[in-house]
């Protein structure tokens, strides 16, 4: 069975929000791969993060400068590290949703 592909709409603004997250949508096989400039890489993801951001979402621009940092390191397992960033955001839910009934 084919990995599951992330919803930008859902994921990304929540990648985007968190340093682990950002590192991780600047490592991803598509993105490193890409025939691309670091800064036209950064002007892709930037385009894709105000897409697919919610409105009122004061979410920070990549950097090209950040990407380069970024690519430095070897993302062996995206699809683990999703996993377990994925796995934070659900835990995270959680605890909000049983504080909110206190």
């Amino acid at each position: 069975m084919p990995p599951h592909v992330p919803d930008l709409r859902v994921d990304m603004p929540y990648f985007a929000s968190f340093t682990q997250g950002r590192a991780y949508m600047a490592r991803v096989p598509g993105v490193v791969q890409s025939p691309m400039t670091d800064e036209q890489l950064t002007q892709v993801l930037n385009l894709i993060l105000s897409r697919f951001a919610p409105e009122g979402a004061n979410l920070k621009p990549y950097s090209a400068a950040e990407i380069v940092g970024y690519q430095q390191e070897i993302l062996a397992d995206p699809q683990k590290l999703r996993d377990q960033l994925t796995a934070h955001r659900a835990q995270a839910n959680d605890s909000s949703a049983g504080n909110s009934l206190d």
